[in-house]
């Protein structure tokens, strides 16, 4: 969930940023679909597979392996385990094989 979540995020962040029109690979659903919920869970499936290297006209960077220099989780809340952790020069692997099971 955790990698679907940050691929959409990718994706969003590198579209804004740009401030260019949406790739050819990225179709947009209507939100006024009933179906709404099932094409954005089919687009994103779609998108994932052409965004795995990256796109240099967007500047989105290739995310397998995906590299984050810095996590920090501060899990300090009152209903939390009190964990806080923070994770250096990170790689993920195998981003390319996510499943995104919801939106």
């Amino acid at each position: 969930m955790f990698s679907s979540s940050l691929i959409v995020a990718f994706l969003c962040i590198g579209a804004t940023y740009a401030a260019l029109p949406l790739p050819s690979y990225i179709k947009p659903c209507a939100r006024s679909d009933p179906g709404f919920e099932a094409c954005a869970l089919d687009r994103a499936r779609e998108t994932i597979k052409h965004i795995i290297h990256g796109d240099r006209k967007y500047k989105i960077p290739a995310i397998d392996p995906l590299e984050i220099t810095e996590i920090s989780v501060d899990n300090t809340g009152p209903e939390q385990a009190g964990i806080d952790i923070k994770i250096y020069n990170a790689k993920f692997h195998g981003l390319k094989d996510s499943i995104v099971n919801s939106v």
